[in-house]
């Protein structure tokens, strides 16, 4: 059998974590730096791992926090409202990128 991708085997831990209840619902996960450095990858390896079990809807991020535990449990797939919820939260933080890339309400 072969080895899971690296962000899979980040990923396969933070969902052990949450599914032993080492991280609960609103627990912090650990950065991207300190996955990395605790599963020996690169922080873009560790922030696809955070980022696929945000897709999941298993965790959020707030910009400028860091990425938490949902309410949502790691044993059974998130509901569509839970999945639609996400989706709605993810579309926001992308405008908020989009707006700052673009300098909007920046000083002239």
């Amino acid at each position: 059998m072969t080895e899971p991708q690296p962000y899979r085997r980040v990923e396969n831990a933070i969902l052990a974590d949450i599914r032993s209840g080492h991280l609960r619902p609103g627990s912090k996960v650990p950065s991207a730096k300190e996955l990395a450095s605790m599963h020996g990858v690169a922080i873009g390896t560790a922030q696809k791992a955070v980022g696929s079990l945000k897709d999941k809807g298993l965790v959020v991020t707030v910009q400028g926090l860091g990425a938490f535990v949902s309410d949502v449990s790691a044993d059974r797939p998130p509901t569509t409202e839970e999945r639609l919820a996400a989706l709605e939260r993810r579309v926001v933080e992308l405008q908020q990128e989009i707006d700052k890339l673009r300098g909007v309400g920046q000083p002239a």
